[in-house]
């Protein structure tokens, strides 16, 4: 059966849609044309990110030649509607990550693995990742 798809400001024809309830089944070689993922033993990955597909949700049928679109939108805290026949389906943007909280650090000197001493202050105003660990 065809439906039509609009999302990311696209309207996309998918030939061979299998709609179902509340589920939008696409081949997988139609997925990354239609959403821009596609599938990898990670999960479902575009460009440099991949989703781990969550076991609880059954996104892919047995065989694994078919993808729930719907299903992996709403994971994505996406909107997903759809008319009653199940030809248009409309899935809206994906929503910002969650901003952390911002915290100012302390000022502190720490040592590279060279020995090399640094100050954390030298640094203000710009993002810092720091990797620690403890051997107790």
């Amino acid at each position: 059966m065809a439906a039509t798809l609009l999302t990311g400001g696209k309207v996309i024809e998918l030939d061979d849609a299998q709609p179902g309830g509340e589920s939008l089944w696409v081949s997988v070689d139609q997925l990354e044309a239609a959403t821009g993922w596609h599938l990898e033993p990670e999960g479902l990955c575009r460009d440099e990110r991949c989703v781990p597909l969550p076991s609880e949700a059954r996104l892919l049928n047995d065989d694994e030649s078919l993808v729930d679109i719907a299903s992996f939108a709403r994971h994505m805290n996406q909107a997903v509607a759809h008319a009653s026949d199940g030809r248009t389906w409309a899935i809206g943007a994906e929503p910002p990550p969650p901003m952390l909280p911002f915290r100012l650090a302390p000022g502190v000197t720490l040592p590279d693995v060279t020995g090399r001493e640094h100050h954390l202050a030298s640094w203000r105003g710009q993002k810092v990742f720091l990797v620690t660990w403890a051997s107790w």
